[in-house]
């Protein structure tokens, strides 16, 4: 019996017969065929009482896969809507489609969040769409951006290790570190972690993933100062000299390494003039430990004296779609300084995400203000609107916030707060989303910022932060 794709390949054949300016490559063919096929399939699809894996099928057209050359991200984009749900049973029809010799081109959406291209060179078959996705091929390239006017290139978007120390509920130590090298294999080459994280926990555990050469792929970013007891509380913080290369030689120790490329006081002490820290920190520098020095949550006056006493290369602060703090002064000097901007808390600690549940058990993220009680649940009803643009992009929530934080700007960065593989993939598809400077302000009305319930930190912790006077 012969299917679809064997009378749709007999048709695009003779159709391109005798024609020598019609030169069709037989992957074009198999492409067309590929498309009649599931379009016949359709009704009984749709029919089907089977419930959709998740995910969706785009075959792109013939003119632009010829010799293998990937579509454009707007082609993608476009094509995505034409993208059709596959059930176990359309698959199982699916694996018995003839495609022959040559090289195809499609897109798989869906799995683990990704937006992944595929080759496949003989047969095709359900395999191609569920993990281990053992033939991946031509995954984007890393867009890198420089870490400072004279900082190193690091990757577009770094990874936050923090979640991976308990802080939002228990980890898998293994899938952590299979995390941290997922993302250096696609190339995140930027390592963000705090000497409290996990009090010492965080460091260890990036120091076991950076073995076997991994070390030398990565720049690690580490954020000290901060003072804790053993039940997990703050305790506050020290930036005092002394107490600055302490820290810093614990954290060399701990992550297995004879240098930090970049150490930055996690918040200001309001005890220590800025100069007296940052003056500590250059000592480093000049003793080679330390490579770059950088700011976090800080003023724009704050950024400026510690910037006369040695170049900085880099501010992080709190930046997402809910919290703008850094717009208005703190961008201006950081722009005027060449300072580069690691922007954190890119979902709000996953207000902006498909998280079903927040701050329950042993995740912590309840002691937040705007993550707690009826605060939560009216601010996460605040995000029907962005869920539709996501849905018009066959996005996440996520994604479309992400991608906002890119669009700032290439000297800001977000950080990805991912704990595992899934949920790494699901942050990368924000940078292959084609959006619209129009796409873009919708996104950002999407949420009104005014209507937002409750404070990012607590009383006592934003009275501490000096980005926020």
């Amino acid at each position: 019996m012969r299917t679809p794709a064997d009378v749709a390949c007999t048709n695009a054949e003779r159709r391109s017969e005798g024609s020598e300016e019609r030169r069709i490559n037989p992957a074009s063919v198999r492409i067309a065929a590929i498309r009649e096929s599931i379009v016949g399939l359709m009704p009984s699809i749709r029919a089907s009482s089977d419930r959709p894996t998740g995910p969706l099928l785009t075959i792109v057209n013939s003119t632009e896969v010829c010799d293998g050359v990937r579509p454009e991200p707007a082609t993608v984009a476009r094509r995505r809507r034409e993208s059709l749900p596959i059930t176990a049973r359309s698959l199982a029809a699916a694996s018995s489609w003839p495609i022959g010799s040559g090289e195809i081109v499609c897109e798989v959406g869906g799995i683990a969040g990704s937006n992944q291209y595929l080759l496949a060179s003989k047969h095709y078959n359900a395999s191609f769409l569920f993990p281990p996705l053992a033939l991946a091929w031509g995954r984007m390239s890393m867009p890198l951006t420089p870490l400072g006017a004279a900082g190193p290139e690091v990757s577009r978007v770094g990874l936050g290790c923090m979640g991976m120390s308990d802080v939002y509920g228990h980890s898998d130590e293994d899938e952590s570190i299979a995390t941290i090298h997922e993302a250096i294999d696609r190339g995140i080459n930027l390592i963000d972690t705090g000497d409290f994280y996990g009090m010492g926990h965080n460091e260890m555990l990036i120091s076991r993933a950076l073995a076997g050469g991994r070390r030398e792929k990565v720049l690690i970013q580490v954020k000290f100062g901060g003072q804790r007891s053993p039940d997990g509380a703050f305790l506050g913080f020290d930036g005092s000299p002394a107490a600055t290369k302490n820290a810093l030689s614990y954290s060399l120790r701990r992550l297995g390494t004879d240098h930090i490329d970049l150490y930055q006081p996690a918040r200001l002490d309001p005890k220590v003039p800025i100069e007296e820290t940052i003056g500590a920190i250059a000592e480093m520098v000049q003793a080679g430990y330390v490579r770059q020095i950088g700011l976090s949550e800080v003023s724009a006056e704050t950024i400026r004296r510690a910037h006369a006493v040695h170049p900085i290369s880099e501010l992080q602060i709190e930046y997402s779609l809910i919290t703008r703090t850094p717009e208005g002064a703190i961008l201006e000097a950081t722009r005027e300084l060449g300072i580069a901007v690691t922007a954190y808390g890119v979902l709000s600690r996953g207000l902006i995400s498909d998280t079903p549940a927040i701050g329950t058990g042993a995740d912590h993220r309840g002691r937040f203000p705007r993550l707690s009680g009826e605060n939560l649940e009216h601010n996460r009803a605040l995000l029907g609107e962005l869920r539709a643009i996501a849905a018009e992009h066959g996005a996440s929530i996520a994604q479309l916030a992400i991608a906002w934080v890119l669009s700032r700007g290439q000297d800001i960065i977000p950080l990805i707060g991912a704990r595992t593989r899934t949920r790494l993939e699901e942050a990368l598809g924000s940078l292959q989303l084609a959006l619209s400077d129009e796409d873009l302000a919708r996104i950002e009305r999407s949420i009104p910022v005014e209507q937002i319930r409750g404070t990012r930190y607590d009383q006592h912790a934003m009275a501490g932060l000096d980005s926020e006077r």
